[in-house]
């Protein structure tokens, strides 16, 4: 092994540890949240599909372009907006991601970034591999509460596939799927 690999096996092993106490630390309401987060979510994306006559893959995607700085109820409620009025009141480039996505070009083929990538692949399958790593998440694996300047890391060759390991790794040692262990990290870390 390099010094490099080296060393990014010690911050892998130390983000584990971190998960793997924050999960033993949270609260059975945190578990209960976490576990079925994702499912609620997809839940919401099938009530959205169901509604507007597209398909599930066409409201997720809706709902994950958007949802970059969205408090979830709101993710929804603009997700409503922009198969009712055509618009939402979001960032120009995740409006209008999201607007094409509702007329139709595939969300695999408009979605970019791996956080908004795995946040619609959770939302499309709660069972999947797919973890989302968005700063509540960087912060749980990390440690403590970061700022964007701290959260750059993130932009590092490697940095978030490292991060996703990570969690991968904790869910194996709770024997859950990593999208549930990221969700009931996320809900710990945030109460």
């Amino acid at each position: 092994m390099t010094a490099v690999d080296i060393s990014t096996v010690l911050v892998h092993d130390d983000m584990v540890a971190r998960l793997v106490d924050l999960l033993n630390a949270a609260t059975d309401e945190a578990w209960q949240e976490g576990t079925y987060w994702y499912a609620r979510a997809h839940a919401a994306a099938v009530g959205i599909a169901d509604e507007y006559n597209v398909s599930v893959e066409t409201a997720a995607g809706v709902i994950a372009a958007l949802s970059p700085r969205l408090p979830w109820a709101k993710n929804v409620e603009y997700a409503h907006r922009v198969f009712r009025d055509g618009t939402a009141p979001v960032l120009y480039t995740n409006r209008d991601k999201a607007i094409r996505i509702a007329r139709g070009e595939h969300p695999t083929e408009v979605l970019s970034g791996a956080k908004v990538k795995a946040f619609y692949q959770c939302i499309l399958s709660p069972i999947t591999d797919a973890v989302c790593i968005d700063r509540h998440a960087i912060d749980a694996a990390l440690g403590y509460k970061g700022d964007d300047t701290s959260r750059k890391v993130l932009d590092r060759k490697g940095a978030y596939d490292m991060v996703v390991w990570a969690y991968i790794a904790a869910a194996e040692h709770f024997g859950i799927g990593p999208a549930q262990c990221q969700a009931i990290a996320w809900v710990a870390w945030r109460a």
